[in-house]
């Protein structure tokens, strides 16, 4: 009896996929068949001033869900004010048709009633992270297919977002996200156009200067949530494993898989710059110093496998989850002591001998033995702080600058001011200048002039 069912079941299975292959074959040829939106109607539309109806549709991320304020912090609020800024004569009517918990296969029975019934001339899909990004099913893909298919023989263009959970970046699943490689095929398909959240693969060269592209690699690696570093005059990147490139010319120079486990994608290489030149350090599943001459390892040392960038300073290396403190040697990481701190991908300070970190919201100051001096409680703990003439400067949460000094061993009073400070990034200091990525701009504050 479990054997018949057993063959029952895998006849189905293979039938399900038959089936979608077939379906996905025939979606090919009914793209190719089918009026196509046009982005260039709506770009002359709104330059002349026409009234446009602009649909989001989608589950709880499209709504806003865990956006400070899903009216006006959501990817749909700032697609709204780009709109409305790059097309300043134009009438638009935004609606908001995303119920959260839903996938594609709800989403294809109400299309009618929450998206065609609107007359819209811009549709935004999103139903990736509610189809699982990582499965294959073909019955949700099929239902996903068809939303985009009659979108498509109405002659209304689409875009396709890709929102991944969190959890599926913090675990760098991207070469398992079969979803999301089947919606972008589609995407391709349809001619329509595609907006991915879940991580970048190319790596670009700017001009600083006039912001002109000098070159472009596509698909240097798995994922890219890292920043890149120059050392010893080569470009150094966590992409899933540590690489160097020219970066004159973008050409790849070494790969050091031994560098590449755990949270390499998201952590960025750190320089510890030593007598006989620059070394890097990564904290991708061990602690390893990589010469970036050529990518070999010089030493690797215990398990270290945290989202935040390894802090170094002479010879003192300080990472995190769980935050730990370590000498480094020619040949070796002496550890200087542990904790029982986690941080969520903010990097820490080092400074006079002593380590900022900031673990669960709150800013905290150790000696170098891991002994806690002083901890203030500041709230979200996402970005990194930043050091600059002996004080650090740290965005906490969505609206909150704050203002501490560096130079003591004991609690120093904190200063904080409400600013629209765009949640995850961090602030830079430049020339006596603090400057800001807000929501909808970036800002400039001049830290030279007194109270005003």
């Amino acid at each position: 009896m479990n054997r018949a069912r057993q063959t029952i079941m895998d006849a189905t299975r293979r039938s399900r996929w038959a089936m979608a292959g077939m379906f996905l074959v025939a979606s090919t040829a009914l793209a190719a068949e089918a009026k196509l939106g046009s982005f260039a109607d709506v770009d002359a539309k709104a330059k002349a001033g026409d009234r446009l109806n602009v649909v989001f549709f989608g589950a709880s991320l499209t709504w806003g869900a865990n956006a400070s304020d899903p009216a006006e912090t959501s990817y749909r609020a700032v697609m709204r004010d780009r709109f409305e800024q790059h097309y300043p004569a134009a009438h638009f009517r935004f609606r908001d048709s995303a119920i959260g918990g839903t996938g594609s296969q709800l989403g294809a029975f109400r299309l009618d009633r929450d998206v065609l019934a609107h007359r819209p001339d811009l549709v935004f899909v999103d139903f990736t992270a509610n189809d699982d990004i990582d499965s294959a099913d073909p019955e949700t893909l099929a239902s996903y297919e068809s939303i985009l298919r009659r979108l498509a023989t109405a002659g209304i263009p689409v875009v396709q977002v890709a929102f991944p959970f969190r959890w599926d970046i913090d675990t760098a699943k991207l070469p398992n996200m079969k979803r999301l490689a089947a919606h972008r095929a589609l995407a391709d398909t349809y001619g329509n156009g595609w907006g991915d959240a879940v991580g970048g693969k190319d790596m670009f060269c700017l001009d600083a200067a006039t912001g002109a592209e000098i070159w472009k690699l596509p698909s240097v690696g798995n994922d890219l949530c890292s920043s890149p570093t120059i050392a010893g005059g080569v470009l150094v990147v966590s992409t899933g494993t540590l690489k160097g490139f020219d970066p004159a010319t973008g050409k790849e120079l070494w790969a050091c898989p031994q560098a590449g486990t755990g949270n390499g994608p998201n952590t960025s290489p750190g320089v510890w710059v030593t007598d006989k030149g620059p070394l890097i350090i990564t904290n991708m599943g061990n602690l390893t110093c990589v010469n970036p001459k050529d990518g070999s390892v010089v030493w690797r040392s215990e398990k270290a496998n945290c989202n935040s960038t390894p802090a170094v300073v002479g010879d003192i290396c300080i990472v995190g989850s769980p935050v730990a403190g370590y000498r480094l040697l020619p040949d070796k990481a002496e550890k200087l002591f542990g904790s029982s701190l986690w941080d969520q991908g903010a990097s820490h300070l080092i400074y006079n001998d002593h380590v900022f970190t900031y673990t669960r919201g709150e800013l905290r100051c150790l000696d170098l033995t891991g002994k806690e001096l002083w901890a203030q409680g500041v709230g979200g703990e996402i970005s990194s702080p930043v050091l600059a003439d002996g004080k650090i400067f740290a965005v906490c949460g969505d609206d909150k600058l704050v203002m501490t000094d560096a130079t003591t061993a004991k609690p120093a009073k904190f200063y904080k001011a409400r600013v629209p400070v765009l949640k995850c990034t961090s602030p830079a200091v430049a020339d006596g200048k603090l400057f800001l990525r807000l929501k909808t701009a970036v800002a400039c504050y001049d830290l030279t002039r007194g109270p005003v």
